[in-house]
């Protein structure tokens, strides 16, 4: 299997916004996170951010106050994409 990323933190919330980081996935060539509301009063929209294999946080911004995401974490290789690292924040 392709090696995934690890040990996802999700910090420093605030009503907007909330910053993420994790451990490198050994070979990987970058990382997609997904990440949607899931107690919104409407249905989201799944968000899609790519960053390249060296980095290992992001800050998520425009989000929704009050709500909690969802976060699925990918380490990329090449076309291929690793399982899937969850974790949840709220704003």
């Amino acid at each position: 299997p392709l090696s995934a990323a690890k040990n996802m933190n999700v910090y420093d919330e605030t009503s907007t916004t909330m910053k993420v980081t994790w451990g490198a996935a050994e070979g990987a060539t970058g990382y997609m996170m997904l990440y949607r509301a899931t107690n919104a009063t409407e249905p989201q929209l799944e968000q899609e951010i790519r960053v390249g294999g060296e980095v290992t946080n992001v800050q998520l911004v425009q989000l929704t106050p009050r709500t909690a995401y969802s976060i699925s974490l990918y380490a990329l290789h090449g076309e291929a994409a690793s399982d899937a690292l969850e974790g949840t924040g709220v704003t």
